[in-house]
């Protein structure tokens, strides 16, 4: 007779994997098509009048192309700049927070789907950490700071490190607990075989 813990190994083997996809889907999709959506949502609130549509190429990915029709102030442009990086920053810090906070309650299998989550949207403000254009480069640009541009990818390798650094941790503390459903499961069929 074998005995096989049921859904255990499965429950891990699928959060890792949906996790993953997760990590990849909102990176590559979710958190630019959000990003822009807020720059959209920000020129509605504000009440300015605008021409665009987001785009997708393979070079670049989902961009948008937009042309404001009316004259901004500096403090709106600012916000309609700052506006996609901030919220995706806040939507990953929430999520990634939460993961965290859920595998140090102990729910290790759990805490993988918001914390990758959490990471794909960090992938959006962290990119502008290392390019030399874009929206955080602009606001710098208009503030008149541009000057401190070169300790942003300082700024992005030391988050990347960290964030690197944590992630090994998690995945071989995640790896040590499957490998104990492994001892478990062997010790139960040794139990089981002794019985009979």
């Amino acid at each position: 007779m074998e005995f096989e813990p049921l859904g255990r190994k499965i429950h891990y083997e699928l959060s890792i994997t949906l996790s993953l996809l997760s990590l990849f889907l909102v990176a590559l999709v979710i958190a630019p098509l959000i990003h822009e959506l807020l720059h959209i949502i920000i020129l509605k609130t504000l009440g300015y009048y605008y021409n665009g549509n987001i785009e997708f190429t393979l070079e670049n990915g989902i961009y948008g192309k937009l042309e404001i029709i009316s004259e901004m102030n500096f403090i709106d442009v600012i916000i309609f700049l700052g506006i996609g990086i901030l919220g995706n920053f806040i939507f990953g810090s929430i999520l990634f927070i939460n993961g965290f906070y859920m595998r140090v309650s102990g729910k290790t299998a759990q805490s993988s789907i918001p914390l990758f989550t959490g990471l794909g949207f960090l992938t959006d403000p962290m990119s502008y950490l290392f390019s030399t254009s874009g929206d955080l480069i602009n606001i710098l640009n208009l503030l008149g700071v541009q000057g401190i541009s070169f300790i942003l990818p300082l700024f992005g390798f030391f988050i990347f490190i960290s964030i690197s650094l944590y992630l090994s941790e998690y995945l071989t503390h995640f790896i040590a607990e499957y490998k104990k459903i492994d001892e478990i499961e062997r010790d139960i069929e040794n139990f089981i075989r002794f019985l009979y």
